[in-house]
C-alpha cells in the first residue's frame, strides 16, 4: 500500500483480487488507507449453503462490463446481511454471483 503511485484520499483507489488476496492484512491494509476492495472469496459448504437458500426476488441481472446491457446468463446477489462479516473491516459488503456456463469454442 505505501508503493500507490497517488494518495488514496484524493484519488479513488479500488484493489481486485481474487481469493488469494482475501486475507485480513491485506484487508486492513486498504482500509487502513482508504483504498476501496472488490476480492474473491473461497467458497466453503458453509457459503455455498447460504447461496443455495438466497430466495428467487434476490437475484438480479448482472451487466456487461461497459454497464450498457444486462448480460442473459449471469444474476448477483448481496448476501451481507445472511453473513457474519464482523471479523472484516467495517462496510465490507458480500455479493455473490452465479452464471451458466459458458459454451465451449467450436
Amino acid at each position: 500500500m505505501a508503493q500507490l503511485p497517488v494518495d488514496p484520499t484524493e484519488t479513488e483507489v479500488i484493489a481486485r483480487t481474487d481469493s488469494a488476496g482475501c486475507s485480513h492484512g491485506f484487508l486492513d491494509a486498504c482500509s487502513d488507507r482508504g483504498v476501496r476492495f472488490v476480492v474473491g472469496h473461497r467458497l466453503s459448504a458453509e457459503l455455498a449453503a447460504t447461496v443455495l437458500e438466497i430466495p428467487k426476488n434476490r437475484w438480479v441481472s448482472t451487466i456487461s462490463a461497459d454497464g450498457t446491457d444486462e448480460r442473459e446468463l449471469g444474476e448477483t446477489a448481496e448476501i451481507t446481511d445472511l453473513v457474519d462479516l464482523s471479523a472484516w473491516p467495517e462496510g465490507t459488503r458480500m455479493v455473490v454471483r452465479r452464471e451458466e456456463p459458458h459454451p465451449a469454442p467450436s
